[in-house]
Order: C-alpha cells, then sequence, then structure tokens
C-alpha cells in the first residue's frame, strides 16, 4: 500500500542527492530508517541491514555532525536506534554464516556505544558470538572478557553475563582448537 518512486539512472539519483544539504542528507537517513523499520514491523529482520546503513549514514556519514548540532535529543534517540540496528544486522549476518559482515555491523555498534556499558557489554558479546561461529576462540575471548568486566555489577546484565559465560566455557570445552 505505499507509493514506489525510483530513479531511471544512477547520475540523476546522485545528481539529487548531492542537491541536499549535507545536514538534510543525514537527518533523511535517519526518518527513512524509520520508515523502514515502521513498514518492516514484523519481518525487520529481512531489511536488518539496509536499516543499519541508513542509520550509520545518519549517524557517522560525511558531514553527518551538522546535522545534529541543534539536536541533541534527535541525536541520541536516532544512536540509540542505530546501535539496535546494528547488532539485529549483525545478529542476521551471523545466522546467515556471514561472520565478516556480522564483525563489521557489530564493531560499528560497538562505536555507536559511546560509553555506555550495558551496550558496549552487549556489542563486545555479540563479536564473541561472532568469533565463536568462527571457531576463533582466542578472538572470541578477547572480546567476551572485556564485556564481562564491562558487565560486571551492572544493573539488568545477569543474564546476558550468563550467555557471555556459556559461551565462553562452551568455546573453552568444545570447539577450542
Amino acid at each position: 500500500g505505499q507509493a514506489e518512486y525510483q530513479f531511471k539512472h544512477a547520475l540523476v539519483r546522485d545528481v539529487a542527492y548531492a542537491g541536499l544539504p549535507k545536514a538534510r542528507r543525514a537527518r533523511a537517513h535517519a526518518e527513512h530508517a524509520v520508515w523502514l523499520e515502521e513498514l518492516a514491523s514484523d519481518r525487520r529482520e529481512e531489511l536488518a541491514e539496509l536499516i543499519a546503513a541508513h542509520y550509520t549514514s545518519a549517524l557517522a556519514g560525511e558531514d553527518a555532525d551538522l546535522a545534529w548540532t541543534d539536536d541533541s535529543a534527535g541525536w541520541q534517540t536516532a544512536r540509540t536506534r542505530g546501535f539496535e540496528a546494528l547488532l539485529t544486522a549483525g545478529d542476521a549476518a551471523r545466522r546467515r554464516f556471514a561472520v565478516a559482515r556480522a564483525l563489521e555491523l557489530h564493531e560499528q555498534a560497538l562505536s555507536l556505544a559511546s560509553g555506555n556499558a550495558l551496550e558496549s557489554g552487549r556489542a563486545l558479546a555479540a563479536l564473541g558470538d561472532d568469533q565463536e561461529a568462527a571457531y576463533h576462540g582466542d578472538e572470541a575471548f578477547e572480546a567476551y572478557l572485556p564485556a564481562l568486566e564491562l558487565l560486571r555489577g551492572e544493573p539488568g546484565a545477569d543474564s546476558l553475563r550468563a550467555h557471555i559465560c556459556l559461551m565462553a566455557s562452551r568455546m573453552a570445552a568444545v570447539k577450542w582448537g
């Protein structure tokens, strides 16, 4: 039920995109990501990487900082949603056994965590899970151990800490080469 438009040629698209002020581009990416999330509803995983790409462009793209100078609340909302989108996209990539892509997406999520211990711990745990999926035990532990340290005493992190401990012990007992 959505109207859809497309450019017939990439050059026309590029000219139209370049015609937008750089600050407006970043906000447009964030708005587009929100629209995609609403459109996808229960099929969000199918569009996870596209949603994450729009949030990444909104928050870390060229001159994205210009878009948010007068709207720190908008930036924080986009950052939080972008972080979640990157985790979701990375998890989806890992389930497809695209481990290199999962690592890339989870690294981007870690860079968006902005010092928040719970978010950083979640991103590090996801990186550890990616490495575990690729049978890279040492690299998995390099992510799991700092995640556990960050989450120590963090309210609401008990189940995540239990997951990390389970995955680390499984890696040590079953998969270590």
